[in-house]
Order: structure tokens, then sequence, then C-alpha cells
């Protein structure tokens, strides 16, 4: 609205996920993440998305593909995990990393 994103927000008043955000939202939040010029528009995008939906792991790897730093991703994908609706495969999201430093730190915090 008036050039400024609209973000969408799908967590129920229970503040527990169940249901991933519609695709819809992802076509969205794929089309703002192109239009962003720098990094750090892009991450500020992405990061809004995660702190106002629900997802599934396979939406999530999306939104951190958009993620150029590693350290950011993985700040991002804990941020995200209280959001998902299947954290029984958060395991997924381990090959969104380059680094095994990244993807230990990530296994550590998901095995707490």
């Amino acid at each position: 609205r008036e050039g400024r994103p609209v973000f969408q927000n799908n967590i129920p008043s229970t503040g527990k996920c169940k249901v991933p955000m519609p695709h819809r939202y992802l076509e969205l939040t794929t089309q703002l993440v192109l239009k962003a010029q720098i990094a750090d528009e892009k991450m500020k995008i992405v990061e809004q998305v995660i702190r106002n939906n629900c997802f599934d792991t396979h939406q999530l790897r999306e939104l951190l593909g958009f993620i150029e730093f590693e350290i950011e991703k993985l700040k991002m994908a804990k941020l995200a995990y209280a959001h998902l609706t299947n954290p029984q495969h958060a395991d997924h999201l381990l090959s969104v990393f380059r680094f095994s430093a990244s993807r230990s730190d990530l296994s550590r915090f998901l095995a707490s």
C-alpha cells in the first residue's frame, strides 16, 4: 500500500501454529524480495514474514534462501522454529547452510 509492503499475518490467537501460511503469501514475499536491491532490505522482508506467519519447513527453506549472509540465515532459522507447523522435520533446514559450523549450531539448537 502506498509504495510499502503489507505483511500478512496467519499466526492464530493461541500462538500455536498448526496450518502453514497460504502459498500466495510466499509468492508475494518472493515478489517483494526480488524488487529489493540491497541484502539488508531482503533480510528485513524475510524477517517480517517469519515473525508474522506460520509455515512448514519447505516454506521456511525458501524464505531462508533469500538471505545472503550465513549468520543472519542461522538467526532467522532459530527465530522461525517457534512458528513451524512441522518442527519434527526441522532437520531438513540443514541443507540451506553452506558451512558445517552453521549446520552444527542449528543441530545443537534443534536438539535442545
